[in-house]
């Protein structure tokens, strides 16, 4: 069965300028029975590129669907990774299809990655299929934190137990270990870093603490009490944008609450490493220069005064501990 749904085609030169939001890859059940594509996962092969397939998506016989990189086309399928940037190298790159169990079932590649789309996949070396020993939190926090240089001052200290046992206490629920190990280790960014011209979901901007994890009381679904709300971001809350996890999977999904939209993020480490921003964002660049910047004011304290302006209450304080050495890491970093 899972060899008749294949990746039939990569639209990879968006329209949209910049962050080319219209990009798609077409998934085709070419088979003659209806295809489950439970957990199944659309491969990017970089962090923050993998789009998981939400429960109870089918795909009929003959039936297309599509997954943009940050658009909604409900006649589509209604998929879409969320990703503020461009996802698919216009020169060349792969997509992959894989099954819940990790294994390729299709592979497409074009340009300089041409090849045709693996169905079934090659067998896997001994080496690839090798059993990796995870990463402690220590070593994940450490990838996570060295891709923000010069700016460690910005992240929290981890939860202590009674901290996250008090949390499942109020919340009703058993965290999933990983998750627990995890928050000990480290709580996250204060107030998240500001964004400058994409609206991310990634953790650099959204997670709270988890002392502030709570139901979305708003949300009027039978879902709401089966989901935690793990973040939001700010600069989008008129949508009511949020992240949620599962906590019987560990599954982490970006929640627009003005259109129940979904966008599955992936497991909750892998969401900490999926990074949708970097320091180019505070370079100078026209989007920055085009910040209303005050007289006598430089573009690091014009950024901080924005995200001021966004950020809601609960994360305020947090924001203010870090707000002027932020500003002087901006600083150094443009040479202003």
């Amino acid at each position: 069965m899972s060899e008749a749904v294949a990746i039939s085609s990569i639209h990879h030169k968006g329209a949209v300028a910049r962050t080319q939001s219209d990009e798609y890859v077409e998934i085709t059940n070419r088979g003659a029975a209806v295809a489950r594509l439970d957990a199944w996962v659309l491969d990017g092969g970089d962090a923050g590129q993998r789009f998981t397939f939400p429960p109870g998506t089918k795909l009929a016989p003959g039936q297309s669907i599509r997954v943009y990189t940050n658009e909604v086309h409900p006649e589509h399928g209604g998929f879409s990774f969320g990703f503020g940037r461009a996802i698919w190298n216009d020169a060349g790159d792969v997509a992959r299809l894989r099954d819940p169990f990790g294994k390729v079932v299709s592979q497409l590649g074009y340009g300089n990655q041409q090849r045709t789309e693996a169905s079934p996949a090659p067998a896997a070396s001994a080496a690839e299929t090798s059993v990796e020993t995870p990463l402690s939190a220590q070593e994940v926090w450490a990838r996570v934190k060295a891709f923000w240089p010069g700016f460690e001052f910005m992240w929290q200290p981890g939860h202590t137990e009674e901290e996250i046992t008090a949390a499942e206490a109020r919340l009703g629920v058993k965290l999933p270990a990983r998750v627990r190990e995890l928050m000990r280790e480290c709580s996250g960014p204060a107030g998240g870093f500001p964004e400058r011209e994409y609206h991310t979901w990634s953790a650099d901007v959204c997670l709270w603490p988890v002392t502030q994890w709570k139901y979305l009381e708003q949300w009027e679904d039978p879902r709401a009490r089966q989901y935690v709300v793990i973040g939001s971001n700010d600069y989008m809350m008129d949508s009511g944008a949020y992240v949620l996890l599962d906590p019987g999977t560990g599954e982490v999904f970006g929640f627009e609450l003005h259109n129940d939209r979904f966008m599955p993020k992936g497991p909750f480490e892998r969401w900490l490493e999926g990074h949708e921003m970097s320091l180019d964002n505070y370079r100078a660049s026209p989007e920055v220069d085009e910040l209303e910047v005050e007289a006598g004011q430089t573009v690091a304290e014009a950024i901080a005064r924005r995200h001021s302006g966004w950020l809601s209450r609960a994360r305020t304080p947090a924001w203010e501990a870090v707000q002027s050495r932020f500003i002087e890491a901006v600083n150094r970093l443009r040479g202003d």
